[in-house]
């Protein structure tokens, strides 16, 4: 299972990671924008995406509406 953590915040991201690797050992990638969210989709799509629902202005719905 391959996870992605879309969140603006480094600290915040890094959290988020951290809890889930403790968790498990699947493989979590991260993004701090809809952009980079979009390339690591394009790379391998993950099969669970934890986004931050108002990163920098960006709704996180506009992530949604580009899947």
């Amino acid at each position: 299972m391959s996870i992605l953590v879309v969140n603006d915040d480094p600290d915040m991201r890094a959290y988020v990671k951290a809890c889930l690797r403790s968790l498990s050992p699947e493989r979590v990638r991260e993004a701090s924008d809809v952009s980079g969210a979009l390339h690591e989709i394009r790379l391998a799509r993950p099969d669970l995406i934890i986004v931050d629902s108002v990163m920098c202005g960006q709704e996180a719905g506009e992530l949604a509406t580009l899947l």
